[in-house]
């Protein structure tokens, strides 16, 4: 959880693995960003007019913190700054 710097915004990112910005004076969910392995594993592959490229390196990477978050969430300690 993260509020933006003038505090009108606030972050939420869930075991469902999606960020969710909500605006704090009306309680309104702004936007749902996706976070799950399954959207990034489809953009490993060259990159097109509808797609962002991530390279393997980076799809690796991401893997790697996803499993720190989830060892975390299963020892039920709070999340660090990753």
């Amino acid at each position: 959880m993260e509020f933006s710097r003038d505090g009108s915004k606030l972050a939420i990112y869930g075991r469902d693995r999606k960020l969710r910005l909500f605006n704090v004076y009306s309680g309104k969910l702004m936007k749902v960003f996706d976070e799950t392995l399954d959207v990034y594993q489809g953009y490993t592959s060259q990159p097109t007019d509808s797609m962002v490229y991530l390279s393997k390196e980076s799809l690796e990477k991401k893997l790697v913190v996803e499993k720190q978050i989830e060892d975390v969430w299963d020892s039920g300690e709070a999340l660090p700054n990753l």
